[in-house]
């Protein structure tokens, strides 16, 4: 019963159906923006760090942090949302496993910034942007260097830049439309 109370207070007296809406939905677009990837080893890149970057500025702590881990918890019960089809432990234990974790991470601070009103300015939705790919990169990045040399390491970072600078862009624009606009009522 004491689980009951605590996911009313992270509801913060939203419907139930809105709540786990808005998660599910959230899920989606993150296994959605994990199949949209450009072929990379170790790491592909993909669009999961703008998603999750994203959802936690429109979301907000609590519910960013709900919804990722509902989609780690469907990766890792065997359901294929993790690029390239990985699914159970061994996608976590894989050379993206730490980036994974770095999601997690993501939605805590992305959505607490976001909390406090972070998001609706151009140049506190870069902040959010450029904040959020650091704190997913400190684990993703702590994580591959088990598995390829520091040198590699700083080769694959610098590749994803332009991605990076890509994705910033877009969520710099659109991030503040939809909070301005007050589409979202999370």
């Amino acid at each position: 019963m004491q689980y009951l109370s605590i996911f009313k207070s992270l509801t913060k007296n939203q419907s139930w159906l809105k709540y786990g809406t808005a998660i599910l939905a959230g899920s989606l677009f993150l296994t959605l923006s994990s199949k949209i990837d450009i072929p990379f080893w170790p790491v592909p890149i993909t669009m999961q760090s703008f998603a999750v970057i994203f959802l936690s500025a429109l979301y907000g702590r609590n519910l960013a942090i709900a919804t990722v881990t509902t989609y780690i918890l469907e990766g890792a019960l065997g359901i294929p949302v993790f690029q390239g089809m990985k699914v159970g432990a061994a996608a976590l234990l894989s050379p993206t496993g730490g980036y994974i974790l770095g999601f997690l991470l993501t939605a805590f601070v992305i959505g607490s910034l976001a909390d406090r009103g972070w998001g609706k300015t151009h140049l506190s939705a870069v902040s959010l942007f450029i904040l959020g790919a650091i704190v997913i990169d400190i684990p993703g990045i702590a994580w591959l260097l088990s598995f390829v040399g520091t040198e590699q390491v700083v080769q694959i970072w610098l590749s994803y830049q332009i991605a990076f600078i890509l994705k910033t862009g877009l969520g710099t624009i659109v991030i503040p439309m939809i909070k301005n606009r007050k589409i979202s009522n999370f």
